[in-house]
């Protein structure tokens, strides 16, 4: 979208060999002096200049499964202009919850709520660890890596696949609104 867009000077950046190679694949079309891929690990962006970019996007929730989150926002400081904006999509830990009762962990929400670590479990069968955040949390983190943080806006909390009836119920449907709006609330 971004060379669609316009833009130039645009880098996809993915510790995955596989992942880089899709990348490619779907950019052959696009001039080639426009864009660079390259496999790094988003806590060490060394084939990144300092300074490089206008703008970090990072989807797919990266800082919950990299291997430190205080490094990898340090190393997009690092890479971004003065000036620069980075936007991050992060795992709200409030999200998790649901995802508990379903798989049967209930005993293991205390430790959970106090660190927010868990081990996801991919459709595939794969697992791995993860780190989810509150919003408070987040601004400590991009702050003391030198970023300013303009905005946090969660991901929903609240379970998104509420019965119809509970949504039809306008006086419920808002306190459902006003509760979402306060868990993932920019802190």
């Amino acid at each position: 979208r971004l060379l669609k867009a316009g833009f130039r000077g645009v880098t996809f950046l993915d510790l995955s060999a596989g992942m880089i190679g899709e990348c490619r694949d779907k950019l052959a079309d696009h001039d080639p002096s426009r864009w660079t891929a390259i496999e790094a690990d988003i806590v060490d962006m060394a084939p990144v200049a300092d300074g490089a970019h206008d703008l970090a996007i990072s989807q797919g929730d990266i800082l919950s499964f990299c291997s430190d989150p205080a490094r990898a926002l340090a190393e997009t400081r690092r890479v971004l202009a003065p000036g620069g904006v980075a936007c991050f999509s992060v795992d709200n830990k409030f999200a998790a919850l649901e995802w508990f009762f379903a798989t049967d962990r209930v005993r293991e929400l205390p430790r959970f709520l106090r660190d927010g670590r868990t081990i996801f479990q991919s459709k595939k069968d794969d697992s791995f660890p993860t780190r989810m955040f509150e919003p408070e949390e987040l601004k400590k983190m991009f702050t003391a890596a030198g970023l300013e943080p303009l905005a946090c806006y969660s991901k929903t909390v609240l379970p998104v696949r509420a019965p119809d009836q509970l949504l039809r119920d306008p006086a419920l449907f808002k306190m459902l609104l006003e509760m979402e709006l306060d868990l993932g609330r920019d802190a």
